[in-house]
C-alpha cells in the first residue's frame, strides 16, 4: 500500500482494499496453511498483479528453501537462491509416461468423481504427488522440478492461490489449459499446467471423462 498507492489489494483473510485504477494485487501470505498448522514444511507466500484481466507479475517465495521465484510479462522467470539469480524453465520431459505430476485430489473434484479417471491416470504417468500448496507447486513446475500439475476442484480456482504461479509458469515457457484443452481462465474448474506437450497428452488421455464439466454438487459419497 505504501509503495503503490492507488493499487487495489486483495489479501487472504483481510478486508478488500479497492484501488483507484485498474491494477490489483492478489496476495496469499501463507499458501499451504493446513500444512503449516500440522508442521508439514511445504508452504509458500505468493503474490500476483492484474491489470483488468491481464496478469502482469508473479512471485512465489519458498519458505523452507528460502528461494524466491519472480516473473513479469515478457521478461522470463528467475529464481533467487543463496544470493544468486538464475533463469528457470519448465521441464523438458515430453512423455506422460515419464512425467512426475502434482495432482490435487479433492473428494468433490472430477478426478475422484468420474469413475475410472484416477485409475487411468495412475496407469499412464510415472509418479503422482499431492503436497498441499498450489502456489509452491506452480513454482516447482516453473523451475522444472516437477513436470506437470493438474487441479480439479469442481468449482473455479482461487485467484489468490494461483495468479502469481501462473505468471511464473507462462514466463518459464509453460502453458495453462483447462482439462478440455481450451486455454485456462479464472472461471475454469480444472487447471492443467506445464510443458504444452504434456498438457495436451493429459487432455487427450482424460477426454472421455469430461473433467471440466464436473461440478462439486455432482459428488456422491461411496455407496
Amino acid at each position: 500500500a505504501a509503495s503503490f498507492p492507488g493499487h487495489g489489494l486483495i489479501i487472504e483473510d483481510r478486508d478488500e482494499a479497492p484501488g483507484t485504477g485498474d491494477l490489483t494485487w492478489y496476495i496469499d501470505p501463507i499458501d499451504g496453511s493446513a500444512n503449516h498448522l500440522r508442521g508439514i514444511p511445504y508452504v509458500s507466500l505468493t503474490a500476483g498483479l492484474l491489470r483488468g484481466e491481464e496478469s502482469l507479475l508473479g512471485v512465489v517465495h519458498d519458505l523452507l528453501r528460502q528461494s524466491t521465484l519472480t516473473a513479469w510479462s515478457g521478461a522470463g522467470a528467475t529464481r533467487v537462491r543463496d544470493g544468486r539469480r538464475e533463469p528457470v524453465t519448465v521441464s523438458t520431459v515430453d512423455r506422460l509416461s515419464d512425467a512426475t505430476a502434482v495432482v490435487h485430489l479433492a473428494r468433490r473434484g472430477p478426478i475422484m468423481g468420474r469413475d475410472g479417471a484416477l485409475t487411468r491416470l495412475l496407469w499412464s504417468i510415472r509418479k503422482i504427488r499431492c503436497m498441499g500448496s498450489i502456489a509452491l507447486d506452480l513454482a516447482l513446475l516453473a523451475a522444472g522440478e516437477v513436470d506437470l500439475m493438474v487441479v480439479g476442484r469442481g468449482r473455479p480456482q482461487r485467484t489468490l492461490d494461483i495468479l502469481g504461479g501462473l505468471v511464473l509458469v507462462r514466463e518459464a515457457g509453460g502453458v495453462a489449459l483447462c482439462a478440455d484443452g481450451q486455454p485456462f481462465h479464472l472461471g475454469s474448474r480444472t487447471l492443467v499446467a506445464g510443458p504444452e506437450a504434456l498438457c495436451r497428452q493429459f487432455c487427450e488421455l482424460m477426454a472421455e471423462y469430461d473433467l471440466e464439466a464436473w461440478t462439486s454438487d455432482m459428488t456422491r459419497p461411496p455407496g
